[in-house]
Order: C-alpha cells, then sequence, then structure tokens
C-alpha cells in the first residue's frame, strides 16, 4: 500500500505507536502497542524505510485494521534532508528563477550596416550617420543574444540605461549627440536591421569616453516582453556623425541596466 491509497481511505480513525515485534517476508509485520494490544499481521506503508525488530514506528487506524506507516524520529539532527521517496502521482515543477534588480546585460555582438558602396555589414564598430552622404547612412547596432532578458518575464520595467563607449576617431573630438533606438533583431541580421520606432536624441560622449544614458522605460518593457530584442544607433544625417566602440574594443560598450519590479 502506498500513500495515495491511504489518502484515498475514508476511514481514518486515529494514530499510535508501536513496537515492531517481528518482520515477515510478505512486507508484513507484527506490532506491539502496548497493554496485551498485539496487531499481527499489520501492513506497512511502503516510503522506502526498512522494518526492523524493535523500531518504534506510528500506525494509523484503518477501516478493519491497522497499518505502519513509518519509524518515529527520536532526534533532529543539525541538518534535515529536503527529499523522501513518496508514491505521489504528480511532478513538482520550483518556480522559474527571477533575476536580482537591475539586471545587467552585456552586449555579446555589435556591427553597423549601410544601403550602399559596397552596402551591407561593414563594420564591428557602432556607427551612427556617416561622414558624407555618397553611400547612405550607418545603422550601428548592439546585439544582446536570445535569450537575454528571459529571467525577467513577466516583471515590469522601472527605468533602462545604457553605457556608450566612444571610440577616439570619428566625428567631433568633443561630446556628440547620440541618436538611440529599440531594434528587433537578437543577433546580426542578412539583411538591413529594423527599428520599429523613431530615435531619441541623446547627449553623448567625446572621444575616448562612455556615458550612461536613461533610455525610455516602454523600451526596457518591449526588451522584456520580447517586442524589441536590442538597442543600435539610427541616424539619417552627417552632423551628428560619430562611431562608438565594438563589445570587442571595450566589453562595456551597450551594456543595459534593467530595472524592474
Amino acid at each position: 500500500m502506498n500513500l495515495r491509497d491511504v489518502i484515498a481511505t475514508p476511514n481514518l480513525d486515529t494514530v499510535d505507536v508501536a513496537t515492531i515485534l517481528a518482520v515477515y517476508a510478505d512486507g508484513t509485520l507484527s506490532v506491539d502497542f502496548g497493554g496485551g494490544r498485539v496487531v499481527d499481521p499489520c501492513p506497512a506503508l511502503d516510503t522506502g524505510w526498512t522494518p526492523s525488530k524493535g523500531l518504534s514506528v506510528a500506525c494509523v487506524r484503518m477501516a478493519a485494521s491497522w497499518l505502519a506507516l513509518g519509524p518515529i524520529r527520536s532526534a533532529n539532527p543539525t541538518t534535515v534532508a529536503t527529499s523522501a521517496s513518496l508514491a505521489f502521482p504528480f511532478v513538482v515543477l520550483g518556480a522559474a528563477p527571477v533575476s536580482a534588480s537591475p539586471l545587467v546585460v552585456s552586449a555579446t555582438g555589435t556591427g553597423s550596416w549601410r544601403p550602399s558602396g559596397p552596402g551591407g555589414w561593414m563594420q564591428s564598430d557602432v556607427y551612427q550617420g556617416a561622414y558624407s552622404t555618397q553611400w547612405g547612412f550607418y545603422r550601428g547596432c548592439y546585439f544582446y543574444g536570445s535569450s537575454a532578458f528571459d529571467s525577467l518575464a513577466g516583471t515590469t520595467c522601472t527605468s533602462l540605461t545604457i553605457t556608450l563607449s566612444r571610440k577616439g576617431s570619428g566625428g567631433i573630438a568633443g561630446p556628440e549627440s547620440a541618436w538611440l533606438a529599440p531594434h528587433t533583431h537578437p543577433t546580426k541580421p542578412g539583411g538591413a536591421p529594423y527599428f520599429p520606432v523613431a530615435a531619441v536624441k541623446y547627449a553623448g560622449p567625446a572621444w575616448g569616453g562612455t556615458s550612461t544614458i536613461t533610455l525610455p522605460t516602454e523600451w526596457g518593457q518591449g526588451l522584456i516582453d520580447g517586442k524589441y530584442a536590442g538597442i543600435g544607433h539610427l541616424y539619417a544625417g552627417t552632423a551628428d556623425y560619430a562611431i562608438f566602440n565594438s563589445v570587442g574594443a571595450d566589453s562595456a560598450s551597450g551594456r543595459l541596466s534593467v530595472s524592474f519590479s
């Protein structure tokens, strides 16, 4: 008999303690409740314990007899085991892990795409705009992989920041504006990157410098919900042309910090 059968039995009456007098080959016992009360045979619950003569066991009164549940603990160890062998017909799953807030996500890749002359993915550094209009304007992207925000599923973004790391060349030497927007690609796509919303202009760093920029919480929520997958530079012009470091040149380049509740 297993624990599921015990739970399903409607005539549970009382629980008492007995001492095992004998152990039989068929799995039953002879138990002594004291005062001349001996039950022989008494079936034993199959939960992985080993009956032995002289062992004190808890017994439960069934409709027609008694059932030995298992040994009585005589002392509590310092460390108590958390696993047991039970005949439950269930699989118990733990809750999905949730990261501590904020979740810091480093870029796993970077790249810059331009439309022509030759076009395509041309640079591992992250370019913004263009030095001239001859071959169109770069779209520079930070990529974070396909599972970077999975641990935040079901949470609400309360803030989102990005670290920008500017190269020591390209555009003006002083602080340059950064035109940022979310894109939909966990890794570098085969063609042009897609930015579903317009870019927002921020104050960026000078040559060789870094800046931490606060982005809209809506973008952070889009990353959590899978609507967006990364952040990039989306600018059509030459006045704010700038080059930002690849993740290979600076591991902090494009790093996101997502606070949530």
